[in-house]
């Protein structure tokens, strides 16, 4: 069986592990095709450590593999997912929020026929929304729970003259819709994103990120009220050995929906 080649747009916290597991064989069914990265410290590690040419030609890259695998930034999901379009190539996309303001773009790659994947990355309870969204959901919260070192640099949190260092407990810093959140928050809040999608809709979901001094690492809380009943999922996740601003969950959620692409036999859930 010919395996099939994964293309990794960006090797950071998540990219270097994706790129470590396929050059390692972790997945049986696929092999490195390629990288692109445009930050030169990035680069110079990946030729160290792999021996792997990275490329910065973006189409280059897409239209030799079969997989792109996105894990840059919201900003280049767009550009990515047009390009999976045009050679016909299927996505998974990490920079969630970026897929937000794709809805057009969604709809052609429906009618083109490639898979845009999104892993649950670091929450829980998303094959459970996706269940319940089938039925009537009256109601949706998620409330993420970051220590205050986690928002550190997000502008919105200057503007809104909060000092985040003199913080000694839990304070609410936003509270607002899924599309607020993914715009003040690009890189703190993909699991809103994700929320939003597994449902299929903005609307009736709400946000919001409090700043607790006494966590070390973010949790997430996610609350579904409707017809199937209520759930409630509480998640506390542990840094990614590798950069400690990245949970380590959405790092295995990413290795493991690799793993069951093309799943064959017994497939359970996402």
């Amino acid at each position: 069986m010919r395996k099939k080649k994964v293309g990794v747009v960006g090797c950071g916290a998540i990219g270097s592990v994706v790129v470590e597991h396929l050059v390692g064989g972790m997945f049986p069914h696929l092999r490195l095709g390629g990288v692109c990265e445009v930050d030169p410290l990035r680069v110079e590690e990946v030729n160290r450590r792999w021996g792997v040419r990275v490329v910065k030609d973006l189409d280059r890259l897409v239209s030799s593999v079969d997989l792109v695998l996105e894990t840059a930034v919201v900003s280049v999901v767009r550009d990515v997912l047009e390009l999976c379009i045009r050679h016909r190539k299927d996505l998974m996309v990490l920079s969630v929020g970026g897929l937000l303001a794709c809805g057009d773009l969604l709809e052609r790659a429906e009618k083109v026929g490639i898979r845009v994947l999104v892993p649950s990355g670091a929450i829980s309870g998303i094959d459970a929304l996706k269940s319940a969204a089938l039925g009537r959901i009256k109601r949706i919260t998620l409330t993420t729970y970051k220590p205050p070192s986690g928002l550190a640099g997000v502008e919105y949190i200057k503007k809104q003259g909060i000092d985040l260092s003199s913080l000694n407990e839990k304070t609410e810093v936003f509270s607002g819709t899924v599309r607020q959140a993914v715009r003040y928050f690009p890189k703190n809040i993909n699991v809103a994103a994700t929320v939003s999608l597994a449902v299929g809709r903005m609307r009736g979901v709400y946000v919001r990120i409090v700043a607790d001094p006494a966590l070390s690492t973010n949790v997430h809380e996610l609350v579904v009220e409707g017809s199937h009943g209520r759930i409630f999922t509480r998640t506390e996740n542990l840094p990614s050995p590798e950069n400690p601003r990245t949970s380590f969950m959405a790092v295995l959620s990413a290795l493991r929906r690799l793993m069951d692409y093309e799943c064959k036999g017994l497939c359970i859930g996402n």
